[in-house]
């Protein structure tokens, strides 16, 4: 269906290149729910037009189903209290259920290590909040999770890191006592830590033999060079197989101090008690000097189209255009959600239904602290392609998008984030965003006021602004390739 194509799709080419997550074992992800913001959000009340694939040449077979039903918001149990414990911003948000889901955020994400080190907090959140302690042996630590139906999950991210606890109220003391003791106790172990390295090696091997992975490695290589959003939070091959322990050991001191995290809790317990958890659990750390970084926003290093293309014998061609994007933060941000999700409707329509050219082109919008769009289409025609997509971009960059169009991607944004408010874990990845990216976790409840109060002049003024020129990178049969396909002006 046409909504899961555009999440299948987004989900290859937005997140990929500055995340760990696709570089990680499930059980060590941090997922997050369709539609929070920053996330791409598919579109969700229009009826669901099913697209039967058909022969080249052949004019593909359609069926429209009914609109799935707008879901009810969960039950709000309380409003988000800020609070300050040990000089650490601690969110808190009372919740109805007998789930309990706290994250510890660590800020800085890629701008924590250099190029020559991408990887390390990756492999040093892992081996501290899974490989045991000075008190409980690896075994022991991860048998009493699994008795307690508790987990324990690090990330390493591009923006900041998490670590999430989840639980069920009942465990809760026992499932923070060994997060607390993880916290200040690691044990670092050297030999897990060489075990974890090589399994990290391995999977970055098959990462680089996808097309799609490798063609966020050579998006990153493109767009980020010179900054620390260029930094893999995975690692490459390159700098994970010079890394030791000590190095784990090192940065994970740098990063556990309390200047650098802040904490999120969602659950059916008191703000009494996450104060006095969060209290015993940090009083030991140091309070460190962490500043955040300043980027340089990446509309104004968006001067001219290019191509960056590299030969390889695949059968379908993998293409990415990356374009400039607004901070997430303001109206503007706001505004390019909605454009690049009305942009999607319009490629899916244009490339694939028309066309044929692809079984799923998409777009979309990365927010982080260097936002981008994006389109993105695997096809054996590249040409004919990629000049619809930039014959697309041209038209709405003269014509603007219409009033339905808009209406629709309002519409599909506010079921997301219905559905994500009905799971803890959801509303404390969510508030955890915000707070990083999003000017504060309170303008998360304002958020939906936010999206609706965009105009139609608001949404086609920063398509003039920011898509203007873009940069492509290719991967697959140069033979035949235009580049003044993708060259030329939009």
């Amino acid at each position: 269906m046409k909504k899961v194509l555009f999440t299948a799709a987004l989900a290859l080419v937005t997140v990929g290149h500055l995340s760990a997550q696709t570089q990680q074992s499930p059980a060590q992800r941090q997922t997050s729910p369709k539609g929070m913001p920053g996330q791409p959000v598919p579109r969700a009340v229009k009826p669901t037009v099913t697209t039967t694939p058909s022969k080249t040449g052949e004019k593909p077979k359609t069926t429209t189903a009914a609109p799935a039903p707008t879901p009810k918001p969960a039950t709000n149990a309380g409003s988000l209290q800020r609070m300050t414990v040990n000089g650490i911003t601690v969110l808190f948000k009372p919740a109805a259920n007998d789930v309990v889901v706290a994250e510890m955020c660590i800020r800085g994400g890629v701008a924590n290590y250099g190029k020559n080190q991408e990887g390390i907090e990756s492999l040093a959140l892992n081996l501290a909040f899974s490989g045991g302690t000075k008190n409980t042996s690896k075994t022991d630590f991860a048998s009493k999770l699994e008795r307690l139906s508790s987990s324990i999950s690090p990330n390493a991210g591009t923006d900041y890191s998490t670590v999430t606890i989840r639980s069920v109220r009942a465990n809760w003391d026992q499932t923070w006592a060994l997060f607390a003791d993880a916290l200040n106790n690691p044990l670092m172990d050297e030999k897990d830590f060489e075990q974890r390295k090589q399994q990290t090696l391995a999977g970055l091997s098959q990462s680089e033999a996808d097309p799609d992975a490798y063609l966020r490695q050579m998006m990153g290589d493109e767009v980020f060079a010179g900054s620390p959003y260029h930094n893999r939070p995975g690692g490459s091959t390159k700098s994970v197989k010079d890394l030791k322990a000590s190095d784990a050991t090192a940065h994970y001191k740098k990063i556990a101090e309390r200047s650098r995290i802040f904490f999120v809790v969602v659950g059916n317990v008191s703000a009494e008690d996450v104060k006095r958890k969060i209290m015993d659990a940090t009083t030991s750390l140091p309070q460190g000097t962490y500043s955040p970084a300043t980027m340089k926003p990446m509309f104004q290093t968006f001067t001219q189209n290019s191509v960056k293309k590299e030969e390889r014998e695949i059968a379908t061609n993998y293409i990415m255009g990356v374009l400039a994007a607004p901070l997430e933060n303001n109206k503007e941000g706001y505004a390019m959600r909605l454009a690049s999700n009305m942009l999607q409707d319009r490629l899916f329509d244009e490339i694939r239904t028309k066309r044929n050219l692809s079984y799923a082109p998409g777009a979309g919008y990365r927010a982080s602290g260097a936002p981008y769009s994006m389109v993105y289409v695997s096809t054996t025609k590249p040409n004919e392609a990629v000049k619809v997509m930039s014959d697309e971009l041209r038209k709405i960059r003269k014509e603007g998008f219409r009033a339905d169009e808009l209406r629709d991607s309002k519409e599909g944004m506010t079921t997301n984030m219905f559905l994500q408010e009905e799971t803890n874990a959801g509303q404390a990845d969510a508030l955890t965003r915000m707070e990083v990216l999003g000017g504060g976790a309170e303008n998360l409840g304002r958020y939906m006021d936010q999206v609706r109060a965009v105009t139609l002049d608001d949404v086609n003024a920063v398509v003039k602004k920011y898509m203007n020129n873009i940069r492509w990178v290719y991967l697959g049969k140069t033979e035949g390739l235009d580049e003044k396909v993708f060259t030329e002006k939009l």
